[in-house]
């Protein structure tokens, strides 16, 4: 399945100026051609000449109403101007930077509080997921928790309309991720109503993710993608808030280092953990228990408290006054996203 992409990029050329979508801000020439990444799509603003015709890896394509050439495939391409000049590109591999969310119902993303049309700020071509054509790998835990990946794939976060497909963390978080030269993939293995002791290796929960993230690796076109894998994020804790803070730190230090370890949990290991703390709610414990982890070990941050301010009243919150609603999401992702910025991953 073809990925998409795109990174904002203002660029003079031929009879006029363009929007580039995935590629750097300032695009490196070669031999006289200007050079693009795999997937970036090229959005052609108000100007006398519009491309009237393509050859090569490019395509002339249509989303939500604007007219793109598409860098489809690794090469050379040309494209036609309707004052009869010729422009010429390169396409090269482009940098996929993949991230993991974790945890459980306030993470997965089958759960109250998705609403996709919320989602701001994400340009087609620049984010992706792993799952089925409509949503992200999910599970609403128990019975329905299933390890089967015969249905999922890598999917643009981006319909074909332009707008956003998906919503919950993911969107929001890949939106804030972006760079001009990162392309961002988000795998969500989070399941709703699960125990941290159902993280550690060899439970149930943990032996899922597992199959989940190294199936979505395995999945991406190494041809075309230059693959780098960060670090996860960690959304859990309110099924423990009477888990002895003991208990709970040992148990997510085993996870963490399953995660981060190569060959473990991954052929291609996490580097970093990004928790989002659980709100205080019924009990403390687990979010003492995140607040403390990490003194234990550098690669685990602490990467927002902001969820101790929600409420059902401030609209951070659902109805049941547990789950977040999709402005809760949005704002988590955004916290999670300023900390990983300010940390290299």
């Amino acid at each position: 399945m073809r990925l998409i992409t795109i990174a904002i990029a203002m660029i003079l050329i031929g009879a006029g100026a363009f929007v580039v979508f995935g590629g750097s801000s300032s695009p490196e020439t070669d031999d006289g051609r200007t050079v693009l990444q795999y997937d970036d799509y090229v959005e052609f603003s108000t100007f006398a000449s519009y491309p009237v015709t393509s050859s090569g890896t490019l395509n002339l394509v249509s989303m939500g109403g604007t007219n793109y050439v598409h860098a489809a495939d690794i090469g050379h391409g040309s494209v036609t101007y309707t004052d009869g000049s010729t422009e010429l590109f390169k396409v090269t591999k482009a940098n996929l930077s993949v991230y993991m969310i974790a945890g459980q119902s306030n993470a997965a993303y089958r759960d109250v509080g998705i609403d996709p049309t919320m989602i701001t700020g994400l340009r087609p071509g620049t984010a992706y997921y792993y799952g089925t054509s409509t949503e992200p790998s999910n599970s609403i835990g128990g019975a329905n928790m299933s390890s089967d990946t015969s249905s999922y794939w890598i999917w643009p976060m981006v319909s074909n309309d332009g707008t956003a497909k998906i919503g919950g963390i993911d969107a929001p978080l890949a939106a804030d991720l972006v760079t001009d030269d990162e392309k961002i993939m988000i795998v969500n293995t989070a399941v709703g109503g699960t125990l941290i002791s159902t993280w550690v290796p060899g439970e149930r929960t943990y032996e899922r993710a597992k199959i989940l993230f190294n199936d979505a690796l395995n999945k991406i076109d190494n041809s075309r993608f230059n693959v780098t894998v960060k670090s996860y994020i960690w959304v859990q804790g309110e099924q423990d808030t009477a888990t002895p803070i003991d208990s709970y730190i040992s148990s997510f230090l085993e996870m963490h280092d399953a995660f981060t370890t190569g060959g473990v949990f991954s052929f291609k290991p996490l580097q970093k953990a990004f928790i989002a703390q659980t709100r205080a709610y019924n009990g403390v414990n687990s979010s003492v228990a995140q607040a403390e982890l990490p003194t234990l070990d550098s690669t685990i941050i602490l990467a927002t408290t902001v969820t101790q301010t929600f409420t059902v009243a401030n609209g951070m919150l659902t109805s049941d006054n547990i789950h977040y609603s999709q402005a809760g999401r949005i704002v988590v992702a955004y916290e999670v996203a300023i900390k990983i910025r300010s940390i290299a991953t």
